[in-house]
């Protein structure tokens, strides 16, 4: 097991205890991380309260609403984590959203507006909130962004339809050449970038490297690939 004690970086996408970013936190926080997490506000409160109560488990010292679809709500976290911290080592992305209809349809209908919000939640959103963090990764030495796909990127899956294509677009623009090209345009040093495919329960966020570089990984579930 890692020691992640004195590491401290945010997770987006806790929203009960039956997310993968639960479980991630879970992880991060038994290994000794500082842990922020953030939720998306609802009507009647219950993500906040959900995240509130679950935060508490794992000693988060930052619990910060942020809706990824609006920009200003990406820069209000940032300015938040800026003010907390100043610093950073991580970011978790586990964050995706398909319009409910456009699961229940077949593929070849999915409005497309559902296919425009899946691709804008799903995979565009981590560029900002990369842009956001990796000024405080570079005081740190560098760091590591993390995000979650999945088999369906890749292969059609049962009612998973316009989740594909995001998760596609996720790995193929936002883990590798667009967020290589976020880092390399701001550091002198030279930067890793580890796109990896594994196993959900295998994912281990690992501390980030002390050369000045950010480290991009995308955590893809159920499948193997070297």
């Amino acid at each position: 097991m890692n020691d992640l004690s004195g590491k401290r970086g945010v997770i987006l996408g806790v929203g009960n205890q039956r997310s993968i970013a639960w479980s991630v936190a879970e992880h991060l926080h038994n290994q000794g991380a500082e842990l922020a997490l953030t939720f998306l506000s609802d009507p009647k409160g219950r993500f906040e309260a959900n995240v509130n109560k679950l935060g508490e488990k794992v000693n988060a010292t930052l619990i910060k609403e942020c809706d990824v679809a609006d920009d200003n709500s990406i820069q209000s976290l940032i300015g938040a984590l800026n003010n907390h911290w100043g610093e950073i080592d991580f970011l978790i992305h586990s964050l995706a959203f398909a319009d409910q209809k456009d699961l229940q349809i077949e593929f070849s209908s999915t409005s497309r507006n559902g296919f425009a919000k899946a691709h804008e939640i799903s995979a565009f959103s981590l560029l900002p909130l990369a842009e956001g963090v990796i000024p405080m990764m570079r005081k740190r030495g560098g760091g590591s962004i993390i995000s979650m796909s999945f088999i369906g990127s890749m292969l059609a899956v049962p009612h998973y339809h316009v989740m594909g294509p995001a998760k596609a677009s996720l790995e193929a623009s936002s883990i590798k050449p667009t967020t290589a090209e976020l880092i390399s345009n701001r550091s002198p040093h030279s930067c890793g970038l580890s796109p990896t495919r594994t196993m959900l329960k295998d994912v281990e966020p690992l501390p980030g490297p002390t050369n000045g570089t950010v480290r991009t990984t995308g955590c893809f579930g159920s499948y193997g690939v070297p």
